[in-house]
């Protein structure tokens, strides 16, 4: 079995849309990225474990690494767009995404989208460790940086700010991630969850 998250809005109904990366080893990325239109896989769930109680923060933290990204963005559209917190409901965000070059971001256009959308209570940095472009990260870009996720960057997420941050991506990377978090203040079994 193998856990997916859907990247659906949470009001689509009939189907969900899923982003599922094609490693070279992976049994199941590569067997659902040979299947053809009509085909099927079974599916159960879900299974996620992450509750949230209406406006219990008044700003989460989140931390991607590649396709990280699909835990945090369902939560994220589940508080912006669900109807059923859009109503009363106040809890804003700061999303840090870390990838390798520019062809690595994932859904970036619905990130964006997001972003003008809510702009008052969403807020995406993206960071390249390898950009591949000039433009990238440019002064007409501030929310574009190259080179890593560090402890400075970790500050924007110190608990006085974010009392929760929730961090998905590989393990090596969600391991220095809580690392960078626990330096700036927070406390791995309370306010650092990981997917």
């Amino acid at each position: 079995m193998r856990a997916y998250t859907p990247t659906s809005r949470p009001d689509q109904q009939g189907y969900f849309d899923l982003l599922i990366k094609t490693y070279e080893f992976g049994k199941m990325s590569s067997y659902i990225h040979t299947l053809k239109v009509g085909g099927s896989v079974e599916v159960r769930g879900p299974v996620g474990r992450f509750k949230y109680e209406k406006n219990s923060y008044k700003r989460i933290g989140l931390v991607a690494g590649g396709t990280g990204l699909t835990p945090c963005l369902q939560v994220i559209r589940c508080i912006l767009e669900s109807p059923e917190y859009c109503v009363g409901e106040k809890t804003c965000f700061t999303l840090l995404f870390q990838n390798r070059c520019e062809e690595d971001i994932l859904l970036r256009d619905e990130l964006d989208a997001l972003q003008k959308a809510f702009p008052d209570r969403l807020q995406i940095f993206y960071y390249l460790s390898n950009p591949q472009t000039a433009e990238f990260a440019s002064t007409l870009r501030p929310f574009e940086r190259k080179g890593y996720i560090n402890e400075e960057v970790a500050k924007l997420l110190a608990p006085d700010v974010c009392p929760l941050v929730c961090i998905c991506g590989p393990s090596g990377f969600n391991d220095c991630v809580k690392k960078l978090l626990v330096a700036v203040g927070h406390e791995e079994e309370k306010s650092i969850y990981v997917w």
